[in-house]
């Protein structure tokens, strides 16, 4: 990273970044800083938390996309249908959560899907003797900034009544940029 002083006849800029993104200017008339690109600084990027808000009843044993209706950020309008396709390029942390309920279950599956193939997975195998449990999957994942998207899929082993729950905690995926590009 460079600092860059310039002088003109207002005063003084300096510019923090490098030479093909600078991403601060600090200008000594106006007594401002800014950034020069929204997505430079960390805690400026795409970001989202979107969770199930009533409980999913699933076949047993099979691998489904967890239907995630109730958005609680979405910072760039990039999450929709139960996808987040973000808009800037760049390395992504995304976890999810699996809250899951059955009969008697013997495993819960947590997958982080890439266009459409698992990129991220966590198994959870035991007999529970409990109705319910979750599982957690993260991963850092590389998105394109067009094409791009993630879901979160789960899968339940359990003699009968299996499903996704809402409750607390709620079966959820959030992610948020860490690098662009």
């Amino acid at each position: 990273m460079t600092a860059k002083l310039t002088a003109s006849a207002d005063g003084y800029k300096v510019l923090i970044g490098n030479a093909a993104e600078d991403a601060l200017q600090i200008d000594s008339v106006a007594k401002t800083i800014k950034a020069l690109s929204p997505y430079t600084l960390a805690g400026n990027g795409p970001a989202f938390f979107a969770s199930l808000s009533v409980n999913q009843p699933i076949v047993q044993g099979a691998l489904i996309r967890v239907l995630l209706d109730a958005e609680e950020l979405d910072s760039d309008n990039a999450f929709a249908s139960s996808r987040f396709t973000p808009q800037v390029a760049g390395w992504y942390f995304i976890h999810g959560r699996v809250n899951a309920t059955g009969s008697l279950m013997t495993g819960i599956i947590a997958s982080i899907y890439k266009n459409g193939l698992a990129v991220a997975v966590s198994l959870l195998q035991a007999t529970f003797l409990g109705t319910s449990n979750s599982i957690e999957v993260s991963s850092l994942i590389y998105l394109n900034g067009s094409t791009d998207y993630v879901e979160l899929f789960g899968q339940i082993n359990a003699t009968a009544d299996q499903a996704f729950i809402s409750d607390v905690p709620n079966t959820s995926m959030n992610g948020f940029l860490v690098r662009a590009a």
